[in-house]
């Protein structure tokens, strides 16, 4: 997966310096800016990747938030690019409302492209630094803002990379 989150970084680099990987450019280059669709969804669909007659189609929920989008078009083009060679059917689709071992690979690759870990580590070492403990939230609410994330996905990152402020 690091290979993959490298490559991605370098092809659609994202700020200046680069910290994250330009989702949205890359869903264009690998789907086409024409497969990308941005509809009302049921509250509990972020999006979906679909399958019609071997084109990748990629749907968004329009009616979440600037964060929750970002977070949609990171998790679907994780899925397509791990699983692109898997997913050519004439219609494919499926629902993440299983917790699967997949399902956890793909949040985890979303995860890495939108929040590198060395970005992550490298700033919470600074704000640890400053010793500012009670400062916390505003801090978490800086990296959201950063990365365009929600709190929970910055959490669930921080987690899986076993940092603590």
């Amino acid at each position: 997966m690091k290979k993959v989150v490298k490559e991605m970084l370098e092809r659609f680099p994202n700020g200046e310096p680069p910290f994250q990987v330009d989702v949205k450019a890359a869903l264009e280059h690998f789907v086409g800016k024409e497969n990308i669709y941005y509809t009302e969804l049921p509250p509990a669909v972020g999006g979906f990747l679909i399958f019609i007659n071997d084109t990748p189609n990629v749907v968004i929920n329009k009616l979440h938030g600037k964060n929750r989008r970002h977070w949609s078009e990171a998790h679907e083009l994780a899925e397509y690019l791990l699983h692109r060679d898997k997913l050519h059917s004439s219609l494919y689709f499926h629902l993440r409302d299983i917790d699967t071992k997949e399902e956890h690979k793909v949040n985890k690759l979303a995860g890495e492209m939108l929040m590198p870990a060395p970005i992550i580590v490298r700033a919470v070492s600074e704000f640890k630094k400053l010793g500012i403990s009670e400062a916390r939230e505003a801090f978490l609410e800086h990296l959201c803002k950063r990365f365009v994330v929600s709190k929970e996905a910055l959490l669930i990152r921080m987690e899986e990379l076993h940092i603590t402020l």
